[in-house]
């Protein structure tokens, strides 16, 4: 967040400017802020054998290597000096303890300070990959999920509830050594295997490596989880959970590709459940971080892909094939594919055996039933199409070997093991044929009818609440948010559809038929829901009052009373969201009501993830971005999954100028949301206002393409075109491309207004772009313009801004119009502060205004970073260095970084010793993606600087990175 500079196109004046890239985006109140820091490419790595998809190829050398020093010298720092170590504290973690180190990562036991010392298990790795978005989709009791992402000093943390240190793999190591303990032909229960002590996990899988110490794995005693290597039975169930698992993860279109026993966690409670999603692939992005697996576990085609660096296809079956491999070794205590040999030489022998007959498990293991064997053979299967084609496949097939059923998906090679299972299935059977022949001669051929209709009516009654429940994300999206009249009415109206439906808005509804067919579980949800939207449907009528006359005030108020009380009616007495009797406080009054609210908890106190989303609704229709902040990392945190709260989190984000957060969860929520162009839009917004008008233009087309009719993406798709033709248009080779996408810009333009978009603003900027190609158009465009009066803040805030350079003082009047009209608006006092500061040259009057923003929102750090940069230009040193350095606290990213050293710039005129920090934050600005060369030649701001013979070496290494 960047709150006064802006980095404006033109001159690069301290207080930001609004520019015309974001002059009228009602959903995103931000002045524009700087490129996305970069990623650092992957290097190479041990264990999962892997390949960045760009690079030449792979390279299997052997050699065993760290992506840090382990040396004592050096400090924590990115580069590689050393790894964190126990009693480190790295973004509020106190680390305690190591879990246990992989290739790319190294997991340890930290205490959470912020959070009461919360125990959690805390992934950090130098190479920032992907995982945690992935997790962030992946919500199952079988995956381990993801609380937050944090970043320090060049490393990646991810943080994750602490669910036990026992891998399979620890089974494994351990079941092994019992057996080697008792002799090898000895058999060895899992009984005994389960209840050996390790003390020293060891590295993960079957390469043999030794690593540093660690904490003590792990204990069991008769009371503990059940045992698994070695019994048939425990093993079809852990392999049943963790095939639901993996059908989780592949419906959302996540690949896993490094299934393997260090990778399955036993949890104290007994579920065992997948980590480590580094190597994932996710068909939503068409970009990978890295090919690869675990030689042992990974399939023929896997393989391929390695060895063909990466162009190989892989799917679900590819998963399915490594948890094969894992079930043979569980069930066994062996590999089915060992080999020592490594790179080229060991993908050609694992290649080779996987091509032959694999080796028999009931000669290994007698206890295995030819059904089992039959499953772990056809997951096995050389060819993709001969093993099971889906997770929910397998799945079937374990759950009806568990139950005595006979398999669908495998061939049962034993008609022994078949009868045995009818068997099961049906004692006393003759008993029960003679009771079901007197039934069906009773009832006849009347019963079957009744039946039909019956399960035809609840099927209805399912595929209803269903519907509802698909409804439901966007709808919350549609009433919860502020500043899409097109989207509020939208919600309004399916909402108002639902609940004429279901009769929900009067009482007894819930007995109805069509309800009562649900199952009591089903009719809990559907209630919740219900009630849920009935909150936000009264929110939405309530806010509306402000505007409405005198007259229609009682009923409007009326109307949004009934929506609350029949939300509360939805849930039971001591379930009520604490938010529906919060709002119930301020509508009774208004209707003769009055609602006590003294006992409630506070906002951030509530518990439960749809009383969390209830009050962050209402958090955000209020403006109170900073709590809603709060409620929502809590919530995805527990529901990853929640798509509506990962798009108003990266919402709130965003307007609180946490831009690099934003793009972050915005590409979450997309994933979640993947028909609503509203995450693509927000997208498109952030890199407009960081100067990035080609990704912009990309993330308003995606947006398009799902929904043609969204308007705002087609005038703000017109922005970024005109940014891009006005930014090549020194390039005389590129003048036919210049005019083509000035005449884009203008279509798009001209499909905004043909779709409603308000003839005030768009008018004005399609005279813009008609300058360059048609003025006698422009001059069209701008003769109806004045013939118009603005009537909105946005028509304020277009007209000022483009009037600034020609009249400042009309200009300013202007936005102090949108200012009345929007007393919040960020953006008005924004660029107030900037026609004061750097175009009629009144600090003083922009000081007033900066301390105006860093009130109204005192957690959005481009606020903070302005009012320093104003107090710096005053020679308030000491008040601009505490201003600027409250704005670091809030925001990392790149611009926040420059502004701050804009700000140290300015104050090394009273103290030299400041200099130093100026050019160390402008140094770390460039790493993190700061690409204003512009800015670091021209801006008056590091005139201090320019002279030093440190700031050209800093402007000669930005050069060469950017050109």
């Amino acid at each position: 967040m960047h709150p006064t500079r802006v980095l404006p196109t033109a001159e690069p004046r301290g207080v930001p400017a609004f520019e015309s890239d974001n002059t009228d985006l009602p959903t995103a109140h931000l002045p524009p802020a700087a490129p996305p820091a970069l990623t650092p490419a992957p290097r190479g790595s041990v264990g999962p054998l892997f390949v960045p998809p760009s690079s030449g190829g792979p390279s299997f050398s052997g050699a065993m290597w760290s992506d840090w020093d382990d040396s004592d010298g050096g400090g924590l720092v990115a580069g590689g000096r050393r790894p964190p170590r126990v009693g480190d504290m790295l973004c509020g973690f106190e680390l305690v303890g190591e879990l246990g180190r992989g290739a790319f990562a190294r997991v340890y036991l930290a205490r959470q300070q912020a959070l009461a010392g919360r125990e959690v298990a805390l992934k950090v790795t130098q190479r920032p990959t992907h995982e945690a978005e992935r997790l962030a989709r992946l919500q199952h009791t079988n995956i381990v999920p993801v609380y937050s992402v944090h970043a320090d000093q060049g490393v990646q943390l991810i943080c994750m509830p602490f669910l036990g240190k026992v891998t399979i793999a620890d089974l494994l190591r351990a079941h092994r050594a019992d057996r080697s303990s008792r002799g090898a032909g000895r058999k060895t229960s899992g009984t005994r295997a389960a209840r050996t002590t390790v003390g020293d996990n060891r590295g993960a899988g079957s390469d043999g490596r030794t690593v540093a110490p660690r904490l003590p794995a792990w204990t069991w005693n008769a009371d503990g989880p059940p045992p698994i290597v070695g019994d048939p039975r425990a093993v079809v169930q852990a392999l049943a959970q963790l095939a639901a698992g993996l059908s989780h993860a592949h419906q959302r279109g996540i690949l896993h590709l490094d299934i393997k026993p260090a990778n399955v966690l036993l949890a104290d409670t007994g579920e065992p459940m997948l980590l480590d999603f580094n190597l994932a692939f996710d068909a939503t992005r068409p970009d990978r971080d890295m090919v690869g697996g675990t030689m042992p576990y990974m399939a023929p085609e896997q393989l391929h892909n390695m060895r063909n660096r990466g162009s190989g296809a892989l799917d679900d079956r590819t998963d399915l094939y490594g948890l094969g491999a894992m079930a043979f070794e569980m069930l066994t205590g062996e590999l089915p594919f060992a080999s020592d040999a490594r790179g080229a030489k060991g993908i050609e022998e694992q290649l080779a055996a996987r091509l032959r007959p694999l080796p028999s498990i009931r000669a290994r293991n007698p206890e295995v039933s030819p059904a089992v064997e039959a499953i772990v053979r056809k997951l096995l299967a050389p060819a993709p199409a001969d093993r099971y084609q889906t997770a929910d496949e397998l799945r079937v097939d374990l759950d009806r070997h568990l139950n005595d059923l006979p398999l669908e998906y495998a061939r049962e090679p034993s008609a022994v093991e078949r009868l045995g299972k009818w068997r099961r299935r049906n004692p006393g059977l003759a008993a029960r044929l003679l009771v079901a022949c007197l039934i069906g001669l009773a009832l006849g051929l009347g019963g079957a009818v009744h039946q039909r209709a019956e399960s035809n009516a609840r099927a209805g009654a399912m595929e209803h609440a269903r519907a509802a429940r698909a409804a439901l994300d966007a709808a919350r999206l549609d009433l919860a948010l502020v500043g899409d009249p097109a989207a509020t009415a939208r919600g309004v109206k399916r909402t108002e559809e639902l609940v004429a439906a279901y009769g929900c808005d009067v009482p007894g509804w819930q007995d109805r038929p069509g309800v009562q067919r649900l199952t009591a579980a089903e009719r809990a949800t559907l209630a919740g829901d219900l009630g849920e939207l009935m909150f936000l449907l009264a929110q939405v009528k309530w806010g509306e009052m402000d505007v409405l006359p005198e007259s229609e005030r009682r009923q409007r108020a009326a109307d949004a009373w009934k929506l609350n009380r029949a939300a509360r009616g939805c849930f039971a007495p001591d379930e009520v969201p604490p938010a529906i009797d919060r709002q119930a406080a301020l509508i009774g009054p208004h209707v003769g009501e009055e609602v006590q609210v003294t006992d409630l908890p506070a906002p951030l106190a509530v518990s439960g993830a749809r009383a969390a989303f209830l009050e962050a609704a209402f958090a955000l229709r209020s403006g109170r971005y900073a709590t809603a902040v709060q409620l929502l990392d809590a919530l995805v945190g527990e529901q990853p999954a929640h798509g509506a709260a990962q798009f108003c989190f990266a919402y709130s984000l965003h307007q609180l100028g946490h831009h690099s957060r934003a793009l972050e969860r915005y590409a979450v929520a997309r994933a979640l949301l993947p028909k609503d162009p509203r995450p693509l839009f927000g997208r498109g917004l952030i890199y407009g206002v960081r100067g990035k008008p080609d990704l912009a233009e990309a993330e308003f087309t995606k947006a398009l393409a799902l929904d043609p009719e969204h308007v705002e993406s087609y005038r703000n798709r017109g922005l970024a075109r005109y940014r891009l033709a006005k930014r090549d248009e020194q390039l005389v080779s590129r003048a036919g491309a210049v005019r083509a996408k000035y005449q884009e810009a203008v279509a798009d333009y001209t499909s905004a207004l043909d779709r409603g978009c308000s003839e005030f603003q768009v008018l004005l900027l399609r005279a813009s772009a008609r300058d360059r190609f048609d003025p006698a158009g422009a001059k069209a465009d701008r003769s109806a313009a004045q013939a118009l009066e603005p009537k909105v803040e946005m028509d304020y805030l277009i007209r000022g801004w483009g009037r600034k350079d020609q009249d400042p003082k009309g200009a300013l009047s202007d936005l102090r119009k949108a200012a009345e009209l929007n007393p919040r608006s960020v953006v008005a006092l924004q660029n107030q502060a900037h026609i004061l500061a750097d175009l009629l040259k009144d600090p003083a009057g922009a000081l007033v205004v900066t301390k105006r923003v860093v009130e109204l929102s005192p957690d959005f750090a481009p606020g903070r970073a302005g009012h320093a940069i104003i107090l710096a230009r005053l020679g308030r040193r000491a008040e601009a260095h505490k201003e600027i350095e409250q704005a670091r606290l809030l925001s990392n990213d790149a611009a926040v970084l420059y502004q701050a050293a804009c700000v140290y710039s300015l104050t090394s005129v009273e103290e030299p010793a400041d200099r130093l920090e100026a050019l160390k934050l402008l140094r770390r600005a460039i790493r993190e993606g700061f690409t204003g060369l512009h800015e670091l030649a021209e801006d008056p701001d590091l005139v201090p600087l320019r002279a030093q013979p440190e700031f050209k070496a800093v402007h000669s290494a930005a050069f060469n990175l950017l050109k």
